[in-house]
């Protein structure tokens, strides 16, 4: 699941630079260790706008359909 992570992570710094923030490593688990390719993704924060998360949300998408079609 890192791998995938840094993946997508990569995809969007290649395409915006600087959006995304570091990938967070944490004891605490979200149950994304139960299913291979399961991630926990946070868009937005309480300094965002509806219309930022939302724009930051597209990019993502982007990001991850660049990563994933290619898998199918």
């Amino acid at each position: 699941n890192l791998v995938l992570a840094v993946q997508i992570q990569k995809a969007m710094n290649a395409l915006w630079p600087n959006l995304a923030r570091p990938i967070t490593l944490r004891t605490s688990r979200f149950n994304q260790q139960l299913t291979t390719g399961s991630l926990l993704v946070e868009i937005g924060c309480h300094g965002n706008s509806l219309q930022e998360a939302l724009r930051g949300a597209r990019c993502f998408a982007r990001a991850a359909a660049q990563v994933l079609l290619p898998l199918q």
